[in-house]
């Protein structure tokens, strides 16, 4: 599709446009269909602006797809059965159809008169049915008017649309067919910028005449000022010459008096306020052409050939995409309507991934969606509010989802399993992991603020236990894991010997200094005056809680989006974190891990350091159990 970048007029709309193209055989066509009172031959050389001819392609698609006959009806339930209908097939003309078909087919009060679809309940939004029925009657001329005219609320903007679209080019073509009569020429001859001209000081006279007929009742004026047929001539044509120069001097020098000046600032005026609102595209231009050049037609099957370039895009090799793809595609799967289609389940996932995955070195927070949502903008070519939501809805398939199948709550065997693991290779006996926290920052317009994410680990960096929160306060006094430790549900074995010593203690967690100690966390001990009983203790639990450091630096550098603060709202940024929790143990039990990705956390902010008010609290019997340890 070629566009002209030069000042054109558009056929449709008679305005001012600098991107247009010009009108093909198609599009003649497809206009000739909708309204055939407009004439423009084959041969005509007019522009249409990209605003109408998105309108246009709508308005045809819509027309095609609500024919009330039996053609039509089964035509739309292949669409609604993913039934692939070429599009050949429906007939072009609705009048040379509509005749030799009697229509005939049974109503129900439950069911749209145009899309056939199910509906609930008979509303029209906003509408009445007098204006219901007058919408159907403009757009649909050759079609009987149903005796139950029910419109579900998708098809009632569109048949709006429709008829504002209709309209608009009716007064347009009356326009040039009145400057085709007086001026004595032929439709497809015509000048559409002397039409516009000649449209603009029609009206500038014709609100003249209006506004002196108004001020002349409540202003004194001389018999011979503007009363007078030469005077009047005179004002007509200098407001037009002072609207077209945008000057309020005459041609011979001289200047308006006050009288004129003020009349000519009042027909301004009104000529603003009739202005009508600029219309938005249906759909972007960007986006139009998403089936041919959007990155999921384009590079995705490309990609699928090329495991380690699938596996750099997106994060996860093939088999696992498509094993994903299996356990969330009912929950993320949309309905095709008769106006669009919607995005596939496997697009959505490859976008969410995406977003995940990608990461812009340059990218700076703005005001907004931020430099995240353009790039995908710009590789997928769908709409940023389309995008956030497509993502979102993702994001909590999976937090939903595949947590309970990645990171299930242990048992009392798997705990032992655990607690072996972390005496035979980090010599720390009665160990259920490492515990660790960490902030994550999220930026919404003008709200901001940070989630705290707590986890637990093995030895193999998987995550056991994930807990996302918006506050920190008082460490784990007040989070979910402290509450399941103590009501049990957490299945945690009950106390038994530390080795050969015969000394009984119970299982523990292993955290730094943020946490309090306590009968389940153990922390190392802090000072700097030391004996060396305690270094080596500490030494020993910094050594044995590394793995969650490691788990939190695979964890920031797989998922490149918490490398900077989460453009989304607080509920959004929550499902972004754990869907990542969850990823993470689904990618690391199928595919390993890069040990280059453990060695620095990028992004999380480790909370070192408890800093708030009763951080150093300590309980006897957590003094006496370290010491025991």
């Amino acid at each position: 599709m070629d566009y002209l970048e030069t000042t054109n007029i558009c056929r449709l709309c008679l305005e001012t446009t600098t991107s247009s193209k010009k009108l093909e055989d198609s599009e003649k066509t497809m206009l000739h269909e909708i309204l055939p009172e407009v004439s423009i031959g084959l041969h005509a050389d007019f522009c249409i602006c990209l605003v109408c001819l998105n309108y246009l392609q709508e308005s045809y698609d819509f027309r095609q797809f609500s024919i009330t006959d039996e053609l039509n009806a089964e035509t739309l339930v292949n669409i609604k059965d993913d039934t692939k209908v070429d599009r050949d097939e429906i007939p072009t003309t609705i009048r040379d159809y509509s005749k030799n078909v009697d229509v005939k087919k049974e109503e129900t009060s439950h069911e749209c008169c145009l899309c056939r679809c199910n509906i609930e309940e008979k509303t029209f939004d906003g509408f009445s049915s007098h204006e219901v029925r007058e919408l159907f009657t403009r757009c649909f001329p050759e079609l009987h008017l149903p005796p139950k005219l029910i419109v579900c609320e998708s098809c009632l903007p569109r048949l709006q649309t429709l008829s504002s679209f209709i309209n608009t080019c009716l007064e347009v073509n009356e326009e040039i067919q009145n400057y085709c009569a007086v001026n004595s020429i032929s439709d497809n001859d015509v000048n559409l910028k002397d039409v516009a001209t000649w449209k603009m000081e029609t009206e500038i006279k014709e609100e003249m005449i209006c506004s002196e007929d108004e001020s002349s009742r409540s202003l004194k004026m001389e018999p011979g000022d503007v009363n007078d047929d030469e005077s009047m001539g005179r004002l007509e044509d200098d407001a037009c010459t002072a609207v077209k120069t945008n000057q309020l001097d005459l041609e011979d020098g001289s200047s308006l008096d006050f009288y004129e000046q003020a009349l000519l600032l009042a027909l301004l005026y009104r000529r603003r306020k009739k202005r009508k609102r600029q219309r938005r595209f249906w759909v972007d231009p960007w986006g139009a052409e998403r089936l041919k050049k959007g990155m999921f037609y384009s590079l995705y099957r490309v990609l699928r050939n090329d495991g380690l370039k699938f596996r750099e895009h997106f994060g996860m090799s093939r088999e696992s995409f498509d094993e994903l793809l299996s356990v969330i595609k009912a929950d993320i799967s949309g309905k095709d309507t008769v106006m669009r289609r919607c995005v596939p389940a496997e697009e959505k996932l490859a976008l969410a991934l995406r977003k995940k995955v990608i990461l812009d070195k340059n990218a700076v927070q703005v005001s907004g969606h931020g430099m995240f949502y353009d790039k995908l903008h710009e590789e997928f070519r769908l709409g940023i509010s389309t995008i956030s939501s497509l993502i979102h809805q993702v994001c909590r398939a999976i937090a939903t989802i595949m947590t309970f199948r990645c990171i299930p709550i242990p048992d009392g065997e798997c705990w032992l399993q655990i607690s072996e693991q972390f005496e035979r290779i980090l010599n720390f006996p009665n160990c259920l992991g490492a515990i660790g926290r960490s902030h994550i920052a999220w930026v919404k317009f003008r709200s901001a603020g940070s989630l705290v994410l707590t986890a637990t680990c093995d030895v193999n960096y998987r995550l056991t236990y994930v807990e996302v929160d918006c506050s920190d306060a008082d460490g784990l006094k007040d989070s979910m894991l402290h509450k399941k430790i103590l009501d049990g549900s957490l299945n945690i074995p009950k106390p038994r010997e530390l080795g050969e010593s015969g000394i009984v203690a119970p299982f523990v967690f292993l955290g730094n200094s943020s946490f309090t100690i306590s009968t389940y966390v153990m922390r190392p001990y802090s000072g700097r005056s030391l004996s060396q009983k305690r270094k080596v203790f500490n030494y020993r639990l910094e050594r044995a809680r590394k793995p969650i450091d490691c788990t939190f630096a695979l964890l920031s550098n797989k998922w490149r989006i918490f490398h900077r603060p989460l453009d989304v709202s607080q509920e959004f940024a929550e499902d972004i974190v754990k869907s990542c929790c969850v990823l993470h143990n689904f990618v690391l039990e199928r595919e390993g891990y890069d040990f280059e990705h453990t060695l620095v956390i990028e992004g999380l902010k480790n909370i070192d350091r408890y800093t708030t008010q009763g951080a150093e609290q300590r309980t006897a019997s957590g003094m006496t159990l370290r010491i025991i340890f």
